[in-house]
This record gives C-alpha cells, sequence and structure tokens, in this order.
C-alpha cells in the first residue's frame, strides 16, 4: 500500500483492533481502511484525531505530518502490545495523552514500554528502532522492518498463566522445521511460599525433544532472585535460549 504507484496509501489507524486473523492465527489482515490517506507528492499525509495512544509523536500537532514511518510507528506499538501485553488502559488519562500528542511527544512516557521477560534482546531492538520518536530513526519501509522481524531466531513462547513475573510460559524450538518435530520448552517463575528462601523467586526451566515427551531439566541451573527483580527473569530466559540453540542449532 505505501509502495504501489496507483495506490501509495498510509494507512494512519494501525492499532491490535484494526489486525485481524484466521482462527489459527497464523495469518493476519490489516483492516478498517476508513482513515487512510493517500500521499502527498511529498510523500506525507495530515495528521488525524485517529487513536491516540497509537498515534506517532509527530502525528499529534494539529499540523502534524505523517510519512510511511508513521505506520511503521503505529505497527511497533502494535508489536508491542502483542509481545508484551496491553497497556494498563485503565490507569492512562486521555488529557494527559492528548497534552502529549500536542506537544509532539508519545502518547506514553518510556517508562510504560516495559517487555515482558521472555522477550529477547534483539526482538527488542527491532521494537525499539520502530518506535524512535525522530520518523528518520525509525525503519524507512515497512519491507526493512519485516526483514528486521524475521532475521530474529528465537524459542516461540506462549504464556499459559501470567500475574506480571509470577508466570509459566511453554515455548517450542527451532523455527525452522514443523511444530510437531520441535523441541518443547517449559519455564516456571513463582514466588516460594516456605522454607530458608521464602519470599524469594525460584526460576526452573525444563526441555521435551517432542511434544509427546516428558519434560525434564536440560543445563540451566534453577536461579533464586529477589522478587521484583526483573533482570534476574531476563537472564534466565537469555540463559534458556542460549542453551536451547546450542543443543539444537538453528539451521
Amino acid at each position: 500500500m505505501h509502495t504501489d504507484d496507483a495506490l501509495r496509501v498510509i494507512h494512519r489507524d494501525v492499532k491490535p483492533g484494526n489486525v485481524f486473523s484466521d482462527l489459527v492465527r497464523q495469518c493476519a489482515r490489516l483492516g478498517d481502511w476508513g482513515s487512510a490517506a493517500r500521499m502527498d507528492p511529498d510523500g506525507t499525509v495530515a495528521g488525524i484525531e485517529g487513536s491516540p495512544l497509537y498515534m506517532p509523536p509527530e502525528g499529534g500537532p494539529s499540523d502534524g505530518r505523517l510519512t510511511v514511518t508513521g505506520d511503521i510507528d503505529s505497527t511497533g506499538m502494535t508489536l508491542f502490545e502483542m509481545l508484551s501485553g496491553p497497556f494498563d488502559y485503565a490507569n492512562i488519562d486521555r488529557a494527559v495523552v492528548d497534552a502529549r500528542l500536542a506537544r509532539g511527544q508519545r502518547a506514553v512516557p518510556e517508562s510504560a514500554f516495559v517487555f515482558a521477560p521472555h522477550i529477547p534482546a534483539k526482538l527488542r531492538a527491532v521494537v525499539r528502532k520502530a518506535l524512535r520518536t525522530k520518523p528518520t530513526a525509525r525503519y524507512p519501509s515497512a519491507f526493512a522492518f519485516i526483514t528486521a522481524i524475521r532475521s530474529i531466531q528465537c524459542i516461540d513462547w506462549r504464556h499459559v498463566d501470567r500475574v506480571d513475573l509470577d508466570a509459566t510460559w511453554e515455548g517450542s524450538w527451532p523455527p525452522n522445521v514443523q511444530v510437531t518435530r520441535r523441541r518443547q520448552y517449559l519455564v516456571r517463575s513463582s514466588v516460594l511460599g516456605g522454607g530458608s528462601q521464602r519470599g524469594m523467586r525460584r526460576l526452573d526451566a525444563y526441555q521435551a525433544p517432542s511434544p509427546t515427551a516428558r519434560y525434564a531439566s536440560f543445563g540451566v541451573p534453577d536461579e533464586t532472585a529477589d522478587p521484583d527483580d526483573r533482570a534476574a527473569v531476563d537472564r534466565f530466559f537469555a540463559a534458556v535460549e542460549a542453551k536451547a540453540a546450542q543443543r539444537a542449532p538453528a539451521r
């Protein structure tokens, strides 16, 4: 839509609610093109009062203009929520959001972008580049953004249950083989309720050689950390990723 000479359209309202997936969530479509606009000869369109949370900073002021990097930014916001869960909508003040956008700032401060611990550093870097405040610092095209995402190889994690850091994750690896042939991984994070380390966070990881096999330890030692130490949980997932890649390198 950005590059076809007969179209040259910017969506202007990319957000989770406008992404529609099939029943098995293997294919997604971007819908609701009611806010889309054809680019002017200089490649820009006017900013609009769309969905404030997903509005690129440069589109917030009354005279704001967007280029294709505006859609890159909104897609980055959508991807962040897909990976780490939704923003705390209940505690987002719309008046504060509007004031920030009017000043050319992002709708929410940088402190709102807390990645879930299973998101690897390389993927975090890709999302953060898409969300750079300065439009020229983002990916220059959707193709460049997609290429960066596809270069990431990591365990395909999903939450079995989650309350912040108290969670269970299941994942599969490597990504280049059929799901039925992948190794399975399990990570648990919980606060100990008894014993000499009561109140500390316990992290443990297990591997199964196939979806039907039993889980067993696989060389990543259990860890104990302070209950609110997010960095420790991040490091634990990095250790699991490294051990998985060592045991079954992605081809």
